[in-house]
């Protein structure tokens, strides 16, 4: 009897390379978008829209799923710190004269 363990291959994809087939296929998404929900199926402006962001929201949606991205930590990295340092550096006006 032959017991067989599975381990990640050695051949994985590199991080750029994940993120350019993210970047091709977010580009594929947005140009045919338009091109069907427009010129294809002729569709009224605010269903289209609607549409469109819903497509974007999910393709953002499956990218922070398979990329494991910490959204939280990526906002309070890059948003809610430099946010809260320009609150404290904001110099107030002197009233004495």
């Amino acid at each position: 009897m032959t017991i067989r363990t599975y381990s990640p291959s050695t051949t994985e994809v590199s991080h750029v390379a994940r993120h350019a087939a993210w970047f091709a296929g977010g580009s594929c998404a947005a140009f045919l978008m338009p091109y069907v929900g427009v010129s294809v199926l002729d569709l009224q402006h605010d269903v289209y829209y609607g549409l469109y962001f819903a497509a974007t929201l999910a393709m953002l949606a499956a990218y922070v799923r398979w990329e494991h991205v910490d959204v939280r930590a990526l906002f309070a990295r890059n948003w809610i710190r430099p946010m809260a340092s320009c609150r404290r550096s904001t110099v107030q006006p002197s009233t004495s004269q």
